[in-house]
């Protein structure tokens, strides 16, 4: 039975005293050397940074850097087309759900699509309290090399909000790792 999204539930969710506490400790671990002089979180609702993909501003001794913050509660199974907001025990979170269509009716791309300021994507695979820091540039840039593929290979999960649905593509993070590792690497050559 498909789950209704509430997107202002899911936003209240996201900034829970728990969930912030967890990003901060994500932070601490991420950049393990660096001297963190802040870790500032955008306030929920459509502010304009958090429309351009910025929840956290992390601001290092050395440099800022931005990360939007997406928390997976969900268990998909695609084998089975089985959603349910209530994984089973011991469940292995072994995919990355990219979304590519935020509206499926008024055809609005997705976050994973978009062209945002945020440096990472900070995926956090809630029940098991892991997280994924993913670069986001060569994420988007993987996804649109390897699109088409994944639909075929992985399919893609409607998730019901109110009227419209957003579509995603739950990709093996296997996969999403080694596209992205394959195009974080230039070789620049004179002559």
């Amino acid at each position: 039975m498909p789950i209704l999204h509430d997107f202002d539930k899911k936003d209240s969710e996201s900034h829970a005293s728990d969930v912030v506490a967890f990003v901060k400790a994500a932070c601490v671990d991420f950049y393990e050397g660096y001297t963190i002089k802040d870790i500032i979180e955008i306030p929920k609702g459509k502010s304009r940074l958090q429309l351009l993909g910025v929840d956290f501003i992390v601001y290092l001794v050395i440099k800022r850097r931005s990360f939007d913050e997406k928390i997976r509660k969900e268990y998909i199974d695609i084998k089975l087309r089985f959603y349910s907001d209530s994984p089973p025990m011991n469940y292995d979170y072994s995919d990355i759900l990219w979304e590519y269509e935020r509206n499926d009716r008024r055809h609005f791309k997705g976050w994973g699509e978009q062209t945002l300021l945020t440096d990472y994507i900070l995926y956090i695979f809630w029940p098991i309290h892991e997280a994924l820091w993913i670069p986001f540039v060569p994420a988007v840039r993987a996804w649109a090399k390897n699109k088409v593929e994944w639909l075929e290979e992985f399919g893609k999960v409607k998730a019901s909000n109110k009227g419209y649905k957003t579509l995603s593509c739950p990709v093996a993070i296997t996969d999403f790792y080694e596209a992205i590792k394959c195009d974080s690497f230039y070789y620049i050559r004179e002559g």
